[in-house]
């Protein structure tokens, strides 16, 4: 459905779901994107980084939002582990779906403006 619009329309759809209040689902997505991220970094070798790539992407096919805006506050704050993150983030797009994509393309802009 999202196909037939255009990058303006669904940004705004976009902005009007991330000006709502969440609701407690959302909220522990949040955290659990938050923890996640957090574990994935710390934890982070070739042997679990597929599996664990995976496992953030079916949270983001879930709440696209919400697990966009995780990943890129995560990866402006980890100034430490740059080159982990990014291996991070290139695999997590992998498995994204185009919605998961579109979502993190439009939380990017944001943060860039």
């Amino acid at each position: 459905v999202l196909d037939k619009l255009g990058h303006e329309e669904r940004f705004r759809l976009y902005s009007a779901f991330r000006d709502q209040d969440m609701c407690e689902s959302q909220k522990t997505v949040a955290e659990r994107a938050e923890r996640k991220l957090q574990l994935m970094v710390d934890r982070l070798d070739a042997k679990n980084l597929k599996r664990e790539a995976r496992s953030m992407a079916q949270m983001a096919h879930a709440h696209p939002l919400i697990v966009a805006e995780k990943i890129v506050r995560f990866s402006t704050a980890a100034d430490r582990q740059a080159e982990k993150v990014v291996d991070l983030l290139v695999r997590l797009v992998q498995y994204f779906t185009p919605l998961g994509v579109d979502a993190l393309l439009y939380v990017l802009l944001l943060n860039i403006s």
